[in-house]
């Protein structure tokens, strides 16, 4: 008997190996406004967090966000170089025996969070130097 399309109806799989039931999916969206001084960034993240489960003792999951900063007092340029898409988290999770796991995971820490702490510390040490020299 042919096949429809990529559904193997007799068995319920995508390309007669991938269960549908067994794949789940999440979303979260998270907005923020940062202020400094006279500086101020907002920040607009779309996460969609994946997983795929082989058996009760292995899965796969996977996190991938898009990020876009629709206002920044900071420029043009510290806006493009925080938007983009990120995988955060890609990882392999396994139990071979009850009290025993193992999971190989991927992070990544987009470069928006390093170039805003950066600012932070700069913007505070700054004033720092000031207050300083002002009460001397």
């Amino acid at each position: 008997k042919p096949k429809d399309g990529i559904m193997n109806n007799s068995s319920n799989s995508l390309f007669g190996f991938i269960n549908p039931d067994n794949f789940s999916m999440h979303h979260s969206i998270g907005l923020s406004y940062s202020t400094i001084g006279d500086y101020g960034t907002s920040l607009a993240t779309y996460t969609n967090s994946m997983m795929y489960k082989f058996s009760d003792k292995m899965n796969i999951q996977l996190d991938a966000s898009f990020v876009t900063s629709p206002y920044s007092s900071l420029g043009k340029d510290f806006q493009n170089s925080i938007q983009g898409i990120y995988v955060s988290r890609a990882a392999f999770n396994y139990c071979p025996w009850e009290d025993v796991s193992i999971s190989i995971q991927y992070r990544n820490v987009p470069i928006y969070l390093y170039l805003y702490y950066s600012f932070i510390l700069y913007y505070y040490f700054f004033v720092l130097i000031n207050f300083l020299g002002e009460s001397r």
